[in-house]
C-alpha cells in the first residue's frame, strides 16, 4: 500500500504517472487526508486512488460535544455533519473507491464510521501505533463488541421509529381507503394531518404529476418560513423521480416510508409516506409528509 500526503504537488502530472508507475508493480494506492489541505475531489479525478481515507477533521465534526447538552441548534449541527458524512462515503463509494476514516480515538466516534457506510477504520480506539505485530485477538475482540453494540442500538432506534410513525400510518392508512371510496382529498387527509408534525398530504397521478395544491391543515405553516414561498404551490409538479412515488407504484395498496431526507417545501427533514390507490378508477399516488425533527432518542 502507497499512501499519497495531501501535501501540495509542483507537477500534478509527474505525481500522477508516479503513482501509476508503483500501481504497476503491484501497489494499491491510498490518498490520505481526504477533506483537508490539498486533498480534494479533484485529486482523486487526477490520482484514481483505490483507498479514500478520510481526514479525521469530518469524524470530529459529526461527533462534536457528544457529551455535552445540545442546543437545538446545535444537535442540529451536528445531525447534518452526520448525514454528510455518510454522504461523502456514498459519493466516493460511487466513484468506485473503497474508504476508510482514520482518527477513530472514541467508541462514538468508531459508532458513525460505523453507521456511514466506511469499509476501513483506523485510530486510538482500536490499537496504538507499534513496531511489533498487530494483536489480532484484541483487536478482533473491540471490534466484536462494538459491532453487537451497533446492532442493539440500531434495532432499538428502528423499534422507537416505528412506533413514532405507527399513528401516522393508520390514518394515512384509513385516508388512502376514504380517497379510494370517492371522498374529496380535502377532508380525508383530515385525521393525518391534525397529528403532531403531519406537514402536508398531495395527490399524484400515475405519471407522477401533482394533481393540484398541497392540502395544509394548519394555517401557519404557510407562514412558516417565507424565504421558501414561492416553493409551495406544487400543483403540476412532477415527482417522478421520487424514492416514494416509485416505491408505491412498485408495491401497490402498502403505505411506503421513506428515510429521513429534506423537503423541497421549506429545506426541513421529512418523512414522506406514500401508497398507490385509485381515484375514479385511475391509478394514483397519495402522499403525506410528516416534519422529521431531530430527537437523540428517536433518531
Amino acid at each position: 500500500m502507497l499512501e499519497v500526503l495531501e501535501q501540495s504537488a509542483e507537477d500534478i502530472e509527474r505525481l500522477a504517472l508516479a503513482v501509476q508507475q508503483f500501481r504497476d508493480q503491484g501497489f494499491l494506492i491510498a490518498l490520505d487526508d481526504f477533506g483537508a489541505g490539498h486533498t480534494n475531489i479533484e485529486r482523486i479525478w487526477q490520482l484514481d486512488p483505490d483507498i479514500v481515507k478520510l481526514d479525521r477533521v469530518m469524524l470530529s465534526h459529526a461527533g462534536h460535544n457528544v457529551h455535552a447538552t445540545p442546543s437545538a441548534r446545535t444537535l442540529k449541527q451536528r445531525r447534518n455533519m452526520e448525514a454528510v458524512l455518510s454522504g461523502i462515503v456514498s459519493l466516493l463509494h460511487d466513484a468506485g473507491k473503497l474508504v476508510l476514516i482514520e482518527g477513530v480515538e472514541t467508541e462514538h466516534e468508531a459508532q458513525l464510521a460505523l453507521a456511514s457506510g466506511a469499509d476501513f477504520v483506523q485510530g486510538f480506539f482500536f490499537a496504538r501505533p507499534h513496531p511489533g505485530l498487530t494483536d489480532g485477538v484484541h483487536a478482533q475482540t473491540i471490534i466484536g463488541e462494538l459491532t453487537e453494540r451497533y446492532r442493539q442500538q440500531t434495532e432499538a432506534r428502528e423499534r422507537r421509529v416505528a412506533t413514532r410513525l405507527q399513528p401516522y400510518v393508520r390514518a394515512f392508512e384509513r385516508a388512502a381507503e376514504r380517497l379510494a371510496a370517492g371522498e374529496p382529498l380535502e377532508e380525508v387527509c383530515w385525521n393525518f394531518l391534525a397529528l403532531d408534525n403531519a406537514a402536508r398530504c398531495f395527490l399524484l397521478d400515475a405519471n407522477g404529476k401533482q394533481a393540484g395544491r398541497n392540502v395544509v391543515l394548519r394555517a401557519d405553516r404557510a407562514s412558516h418560513e417565507t424565504r421558501y414561498l414561492p416553493l409551495i404551490d406544487a400543483q403540476g409538479a412532477n415527482w417522478l423521480r421520487r424514492p416514494y412515488f416509485r416505491a408505491a407504484l412498485a408495491d401497490p395498496e402498502r403505505v411506503q416510508v421513506t428515510k429521513p431526507y429534506l423537503s423541497i417545501n421549506e429545506a426541513m427533514p421529512c418523512v414522506t409516506l406514500s401508497v398507490e390507490t385509485r381515484l375514479n378508477g385511475k391509478r394514483c399516488v397519495l402522499c403525506g409528509d410528516i416534519d422529521w425533527t431531530f430527537d437523540d432518542n428517536i433518531d
